[in-house]
């Protein structure tokens, strides 16, 4: 993760989180999903615990764990995370 973080330098990096109680996305929604965020510029970090989506761009990576305090630190664009209504 620590490479990945550091070559991010030019367009940043954004985390994208849906919590930790999801785990089991449908192939469908996880490739969409990873479809969308393999279209913006930043570095994706993805914390999710499920099957890997099929269609994984190359800036982005996903992770059980993110530790997310400590990225406060480096070249932090984006923080995209579960909303509650």
């Amino acid at each position: 993760m620590e490479g990945f973080v550091q070559s991010s330098v030019e367009d940043g990096i954004a985390v994208f989180s849906l919590g930790s109680m999801i785990k089991n996305l449908t192939r469908e929604r996880r490739n969409t999903i990873a479809s969308a965020l393999g279209q913006i510029p930043q570095k994706i970090l993805w914390r999710y615990g499920g099957e890997k989506p099929d269609t994984l761009a190359p800036n982005t990576r996903v992770y059980d764990w993110i530790p997310q305090n400590d990225l406060l630190g480096k070249v932090f664009s984006l923080d995209i995370v579960q909303a509650r209504l």
